[in-house]
């Protein structure tokens, strides 16, 4: 690298589970970056893009609901679905694999587990580039990738424009925080 890459330099660039909990935290709306859900709706809009996915009423009345869970590594009991998120009407499941690749069965075992929840969902399958996974998946598996859908994700986030006060008045800043963590 030739400049000055905080990512690169702690050894966090190129760690799956460290991207996807950042990722999550920016989508669930009570996460620290005290947005609400401004970034989950953008995150659905990306969604959304998708050409299966633009006239489907679940994803576009997701952020509607008052009942929003987010969160990372949701256990199914006999395995952990990366990105969880569920409403009222629907279930969003995202498996990540941006260094390694999926367990034989693994994203079948997602789905039945899925299907038992009786109500809509979408398993999604996140990669770089969109690929598809090494082993057999069911039909019902929406690929996405950091290329198509994370990076313009992230790229809309930059656009906002941020209330500053509730971004000062939080207890501790990244600066602070890193200190505290040194010291």
């Amino acid at each position: 690298w030739d400049f000055f890459n905080p990512f690169v330099d702690t050894d966090l660039a190129k760690s799956e589970v460290r991207h996807l909990y950042f990722i999550t935290n920016l989508i669930n709306p009570n996460g620290s970056h005290m947005q609400g859900d401004e970034f989950l709706k953008l995150f659905i809009e990306e969604l959304i893009t998708f050409e299966n996915m633009k006239e489907n009423k679940y994803l576009q009345n997701f952020c509607m609901s008052k009942n929003i869970k987010v969160q990372t590594e949701y256990n199914i009991g006999n395995g952990r679905i990366d990105m969880w998120l569920e409403n009222d009407e629907c279930i969003i499941a995202i498996e990540g694999k941006t260094e390694t690749e999926d367990h034989d069965g693994q994203l079948m075992k997602y789905d039945k587990f899925l299907q038992k929840k009786n109500k809509p969902y979408f398993l999604f399958y996140l990669t770089k580039y969109g690929s598809e996974p090494k082993f057999d998946y069911p039909d019902s598996l929406h690929l996405i990738g950091f290329d198509d859908t994370i990076l313009p994700f992230v790229s809309n986030i930059l656009e906002i424009e941020y209330n500053v006060e509730d971004l000062t008045d939080k207890k501790f800043t990244g600066f602070d925080y890193l200190k505290k963590l040194i010291f």
